[in-house]
């Protein structure tokens, strides 16, 4: 498991804490400091992790997930954001699915922690059609749109082929989903495996997070070309 934090002593501990009440242990965990200037390498310290830090800011998720990925020995690697809650059999349903040697990269439902406010009301509504309707139907054509890229599990070496996540975009794991999915490989989705992360608590934040993925949408467009997905994935 690598978790990339950047201020995040705040959460870090919650996120932490799910990450070893796994009904299926982790083998290893390694958390990205990535030159936080609160707490957040105290938090860490209080598992037993695996903590590095970056030479400087690595300036994106992504980037952070990467220099993080040459730390891991093992065959998969469970890539999480540091203000995500994995429910106890996270870990037991992923590595399920990935027995499937077809399986390249897995993720499973995401779901708000709460529902106070309107934006996160209206996000639980989302949240609930989109993972429990639209990434069903896309995960029996074979052609999901996007892997949660706050809990998607990937195989270490074809990670490492490609020399990491995508950083080319704004939404890498859009990017690193049709990546696989151009190559022939299987993205599975996994309904039983739920993870709750922080929504925003605004009208402007929420519009803010929308702006970008709809953005990082058409540049995967500009990056995958048409004939591509036509090609290999005709019903995404």
């Amino acid at each position: 498991v690598v978790v990339p934090a950047y201020n995040e002593g705040g959460r870090l501990r919650e996120t932490l804490a799910s990450v070893f009440a796994q009904s299926r242990p982790a083998d290893r965990v390694v958390v990205v400091d990535d030159c936080s200037t609160d707490d957040t390498n105290a938090v860490a310290s209080e598992f037993d992790v695996t903590i590095v830090r970056s030479p400087a800011n690595t300036g994106s998720k992504a980037a952070a997930q990467n220099y993080g990925l040459q730390f891991v020995q093992e065959d998969i690697v469970l890539t999480i954001d540091a203000d995500t809650v994995l429910d106890s059999h996270y870990l037991w349903w992923i590595e399920w699915a990935m027995r499937d040697p077809k399986v390249a990269a897995a993720a499973g439902c995401v779901l708000p922690p709460r529902s106070e406010t309107p934006t996160e009301r209206g996000r639980l509504i989302e949240w609930l059609l989109g993972f429990h309707f639209f990434r069903p139907v896309q995960a029996m054509t074979g052609a999901s749109v996007v892997l949660a890229g706050c809990c998607t599990a990937t195989r270490t070496d074809l990670l490492r082929q490609a020399g990491g996540i995508p950083t080319r975009t704004i939404t890498e794991d859009m990017d690193w989903t049709w990546t696989l999915q151009e190559q022939g490989w299987v993205t599975a989705y996994v309904p039983q495996a739920v993870v709750y992360t922080a929504e925003p608590k605004s009208v402007k934040l929420m519009a803010k997070q929308l702006n970008r993925w709809s953005s990082g949408f058409f540049q995967n467009l500009r990056h995958h070309r048409l004939s591509n997905l036509w090609r290999h994935r005709p019903m995404l």
